[in-house]
């Protein structure tokens, strides 16, 4: 969505902005909620990751650096 329909638009409207509105508007009342997406809210309130959250902020930042650098990074 580059913009330059804007211009030359007869009824004077941003297309482009048009559109982020009518995909905004898609996602929040039509579209179907994502499952995985409920699930991993209700783990993190039920305090699921609070000690590994925890575990990385004790750790130094050198350590935090090596972690980092070795992590699997999907293909």
């Amino acid at each position: 969505m580059c913009g330059l329909c804007v211009s030359r638009c007869p009824t004077d409207l941003a297309p482009p902005n048009a559109a982020l509105l009518a995909r905004r508007l898609y996602a929040r009342d039509i579209a179907p909620r994502a499952q995985h997406l409920a699930e991993a809210i209700a783990a993190l309130q039920a305090g699921r990751w609070d000690a590994e959250v925890a575990a990385l902020k004790a750790m130094p930042e050198d350590a935090l650096k090596q972690r980092y650098a070795a992590r699997t990074i999907e293909p």
